[in-house]
């Protein structure tokens, strides 16, 4: 039997896992580094050495749109230079409520 747990943050699914009130946390490595780090826990863990999932996320413009493909490469722009910097992996963080 499988029981999915939900916590208010991120870091409180790491609390749980530590105190051995769940079995494990689905979760980016580094947002997942960070959580058991600022926890005190990182040397009580340990991650698996390799991916479990993927997720795709698609953006999708009508074939009618005038503007359809100047939309699709200033989106695809935006992606690229927004993992280009810092503020990706801070608003992964801020999404999964990791502390800062």
């Amino acid at each position: 039997t499988l029981n999915i747990v939900r916590q208010s943050n991120y870091a409180a699914c790491f609390a749980a896992l530590s105190d051995g009130r769940v079995d494990y946390v689905f979760g980016t490595s580094s947002a997942a580094k960070t959580a058991m780090t600022n926890l005190g826990i990182a040397n009580r863990l340990v991650e698996l050495p390799f991916p479990i999932g993927t997720a795709t996320l698609h953006a999708i413009v009508a074939k009618g749109h005038p503007q359809a493909s100047l939309v699709m490469s200033r989106l695809n722009a935006a992606i690229e230079s927004l993992r280009n910097s810092e503020a990706y992996q801070k608003r992964i963080n801020t999404y999964l409520n990791v502390a800062q």
